[in-house]
């Protein structure tokens, strides 16, 4: 597991419930804490007039956009599939 995972004392006849608690969600809480505090400090870097702005705001429209255009596309290929067929026009 190397040094950055090692949880002391790890003992080897743990059951799987021990293992998930004293080493895998103590694990799990120290990357998310890290990450945070990285988010954190680079917060000041992608707000308005800082050195990542542009960077975020593509970001954010790479993240955006396309779920937004495939649910759009979903809806009217389901309009029209639904739509319901109209009786030939009489003169």
């Amino acid at each position: 597991m190397g040094e950055k995972f090692y949880v002391k004392p790890m003992m080897a006849d743990w059951n799987n419930r021990q293992f998930l608690n004293k080493v895998i969600e103590p694990n799990i809480k120290r990357k998310t804490a890290h990450y945070l505090e990285v988010l954190e400090a680079d917060q000041k870097n992608f707000a308005g007039g800082g050195n990542y702005e542009e960077l975020g705001k593509s970001a954010l429209r790479a993240t955006l956009v396309p779920p937004i255009s495939m649910s759009i596309s979903l809806v009217l290929l389901i309009l029209t599939a639904v739509k319901p067929p109209s009786p030939p026009a009489s003169y």
